[in-house]
Parts: structure tokens; C-alpha cells; sequence
């Protein structure tokens, strides 16, 4: 049986989370906006490139005016195309982004479940994988409510054998307190160089059994100073849980390692197969395929 990549919205289904209708029966998936805008990219980029209104200005010939329009959100094809390649941006990846024409493909893949919580003023994303044969799980990062988690693996049965975190940030490990409570016997796994109590550290290179699920170790910081990246197969597809390295459409902010960052994605994230599908900390599950075309960071580096 093959499921949608479906989301737990507390604010929206609380009610029917909470039943055990929730956990017998699919809930229809939501729709998760990307977490970037055509603004949020731009001044990523700004901050990433160390570059400031007043150089964007005399390299790119537009107004004072036009520059800080378009990183406060006025989206103008003229000024996004004069700004793109100062800020090593795709033109046309950010535009798609600032018209909103373009979104990720819905991807349907047995065994995957996306959880989504509320954290200050944004959205955080945790991810269950499990195997319908054997019902071993995994869990990757935590969010900031362990209840729909807990909920999600006893509603289906599931055997949780392995937490895996991608970087130490809050609102990654929020729920891990009492996830321990809950879970006292649960392997906690994180990145060697961002320790996290009791955790297990790892680093690149490292292959973990977690039941029948097999979790390889990839390098991935910038972001953070030592995020991860998780890959899982499973059936003839690879799942990688990314953290913040990447999202659709954008990437985690980095602002005093942007080159290393964008190194890690394209060497451990964007050279996996075309259909890998990425689950990143926030925003709308992606793939590889999808990366390469449509992210304005990374959409030139891949064209032919």
C-alpha cells in the first residue's frame, strides 16, 4: 500500500490527531508552503555573499530604491534578473519562487510521515520512516511536540529503533526530553562536533542499523557547525532527511559559512540519484531532480 507524504498540523487537526480514527485511518495531507520566499532567498544570499544594498546598487546599475524593493518582496523580472548574478542566483529558479509557479512534486512513498509543529513564528519538521514489513522505525529530529510523535508510532504499531538528529538547533531537539521519558531505551544518535546529552555522536561515514533500516552518515555543515545528513533506501528509492542544509526552493542560512555550505549540498546532497527524496527540517518534501532545476542556489551548478 503506498501512502501520501502526509503532515500533522496541530493547529488545523488537533481534534482528529488526538482520536484514534487519526491513527487507524490516513489523514488527508496538507499542504506545506515553502519555507522560503523570493525576498528570504535574496537577502540569504546578501548575507551569505557578505554583500550589502549599496554594492548591489553600483554593480547592477538599478536604483537604491529598486534593490531594497525587491529584498523587502516587490518581485520585478528586470531587477531579479540584474540582481541574480551578482548573488550567484538562477534568475529564472527565483522568479519561478517570487510568481509562485512552481512547487515541488507531490511524491507518493510508502512508509514516510511528515509531522509538523509550531516553533515561535514558523513551522519545524520531524520525519518518521518505518518499514512496512518488519515495522521498525525511524526518527529523525524531534520538532516540538513529542505527542503526535508518540501518537503516529503507537497508532501503526511501529517499533522505534533509532532517534537520529541533523543538527543541535531548538526547535530540532525540542521534544527530546520527553521522547526520553517516553522512550527511555531509544538510541539518540547526533553530530559528533554539536553534542547532545547522552547522545551517540556520529560523523561522516558512519552506517547504523536500526532494525532492518540501514542509516548512512553524510557531512553536511555550514548551517550548523557539524549538521548531518541522513540516507536511508528503502525499496528501490533513497530518503534522505537533510535538517536545514536544504529545502525546496532554498537552504538554511549560513551566513559565516556560505561557501562551505554550499559545497556540503552539492557534493553530499545534490549528487545522489535524481529521485532521492529530501526531507528537510522545514517546508515541503522535495527530490534531488526537483533541487537541480528549481533552487535558485543551486539550479546554475547543475545546468548542462
Amino acid at each position: 500500500m503506498q501512502a501520501l507524504f502526509t503532515t500533522f498540523n496541530p493547529s488545523v487537526t488537533e481534534e482528529v490527531a488526538n482520536s484514534e480514527a487519526a491513527l487507524t485511518f490516513p489523514i488527508h495531507p496538507m499542504k506545506i508552503p515553502l519555507e522560503d520566499d523570493y525576498e528570504d532567498i535574496l537577502q540569504k544570499a546578501l548575507s551569505g555573499w557578505q554583500l550589502d544594498v549599496e554594492t548591489l546598487h553600483s554593480r547592477s546599475g538599478l536604483s537604491r530604491a529598486a534593490v531594497t524593493n525587491a529584498l523587502d518582496g516587490c518581485v520585478e523580472e528586470v531587477t531579479a534578473r540584474a540582481l541574480a548574478p551578482l548573488l550567484q542566483l538562477d534568475a529564472d529558479a527565483l522568479l519561478a519562487i517570487g510568481k509562485r509557479s512552481w512547487e515541488p512534486a507531490r511524491e507518493r512513498f510508502t512508509g514516510l510521515k511528515q509531522i509538523s509543529t509550531a516553533f515561535r513564528n514558523m513551522r519545524v519538521n520531524a520525519w518518521i520512516l518505518h518499514d512496512a514489513n518488519s515495522g521498525d522505525a525511524a526518527i529523525f529530529d524531534t520538532g516540538t511536540d513529542e505527542k503526535l510523535l508518540l501518537d503516529y508510532l503507537r497508532g501503526n504499531k511501529l517499533t522505534p529503533r533509532g532517534l537520529f538528529l541533523t543538527h543541535a538547533h531548538a526547535d530540532h531537539i525540542l521534544a527530546l526530553p520527553a521522547l526520553r521519558r517516553e522512550l527511555p531505551h531509544l538510541s539518540v544518535y547526533a553530530p559528533s562536533g554539536e553534542p547532545v546529552s547522552s547522545a551517540i555522536p556520529l560523523s561522516a561515514g558512519h552506517c547504523i542499523r536500526a532494525g532492518t533500516l540501514t542509516v548512512e552518515v553524510r557531512s553536511t555543515p555550514g548551517h550548523s557547525p557539524d549538521g548531518l545528513t541522513y540516507l536511508v533506501p528503502l525499496g528501490d528509492r533513497n530518503i534522505a532527511f537533510v535538517g536545514d542544509a536544504l529545502f525546496a526552493g532554498s537552504m538554511g542560512g549560513a551566513a559565516n559559512a556560505w561557501q562551505e555550505a554550499l559545497t556540503a549540498v552539492r557534493r553530499q546532497i545534490l549528487s545522489l540519484p535524481g529521485d532521492t527524496v529530501l526531507c528537510p527540517g522545514h517546508g515541503p518534501a522535495t527530490t534531488v531532480k526537483e533541487e537541480r532545476r528549481h533552487n535558485p542556489f543551486h539550479a546554475l551548478h547543475f545546468k548542462d
